[in-house]
């Protein structure tokens, strides 16, 4: 193998008497490693993208493609409580890439931290259940909405659904409800959830069907009888829901 004087071609020699010239010039060798990791970039990590300057001029259409991305894994780094700095130069890249993104990225930073210490005060005996709320509902305004992609975040809508209602505040949580059902709507416990908030706000046909969906669901067989109970009583009229019945059902 050799190289041109000038550095931009290599040839290289075989034993089958054949010689061939390679294209050697860096950026267009670069520009083929960016085709390569296209879809890495704007689907997964476009944070990678920030720094390298020659993919993004070599394709200007990612970065706009890439930004909503950016935006989803600041949040995620913010609900994971990583460093808030990193999150909001992200979403200021993210702008800069996609001028139709104009939030306030300290307001929406504020909101996410606020969410996730609220998250981890669900269970808490001394826990402010209005403020807790205060703050979840401000996470279903968010423009662009929350991507949510962690499981232990995608729990707490359930967990503020059920703490709730079993504090006889099941109005007041029934769109957390709501959003444990859309972003985890195979998981038997959101249909368990909702279905007991549904039943304790007078919703009885609603609340039958989620609990036919967590019977079809669950593998727990105690919990599969219990909740046929329930919705034999519900069927017959009656409310299955005693205070004895609620105290049962909230964590030790």
């Amino acid at each position: 193998m050799a190289f041109s004087p000038d550095g931009e071609t290599l040839a290289s020699a075989s034993d089958d008497n054949t010689v061939k010239l390679w294209n050697f010039q860096l950026e267009d060798l670069i520009g083929r490693s960016c085709d390569w990791l296209d879809s890495y970039f704007v689907k997964q990590s476009p944070e990678l993208l920030m720094d390298l300057t020659i993919c993004q001029k070599h394709n200007a259409d990612w970065v706009k493609q890439a930004a909503p991305t950016l935006i989803a894994n600041a949040d995620n780094y913010l609900v994971q409580g990583k460093a808030q700095k990193t999150a909001l130069e992200w979403y200021e890249q993210a702008m800069q890439w996609d001028t139709d993104f104009t939030f306030a990225s300290e307001d929406r930073l504020n909101k996410l931290v606020n969410f996730r210490k609220n998250s981890q005060k669900i269970e808490d005996e001394d826990k402010d259940l209005p403020i807790i709320v205060q703050h979840f509902q401000a996470i279903t305004s968010l423009d662009p909405p929350l991507q949510q992609t962690i499981s232990e975040i995608e729990s707490s809508w359930g967990s503020l659904c059920r703490a709730g209602s079993l504090e006889n505040q099941a109005q007041a949580v029934l769109f957390a409800c709501e959003e444990a059902i859309e972003r985890a709507p195979f998981r038997p416990s959101s249909a368990d959830n909702r279905g007991l908030a549904y039943a304790l706000t007078g919703n009885t046909q609603a609340a039958i069907a989620d609990f036919k969906t967590y019977i079809d669901r669950t593998t727990n067989q105690d919990k599969k009888a219990q909740r046929q109970q329930w919705v034999e009583a519900l069927e017959k009229g009656e409310n299955p829901f005693t205070p004895e019945v609620l105290e049962s059902l909230r964590p030790e």
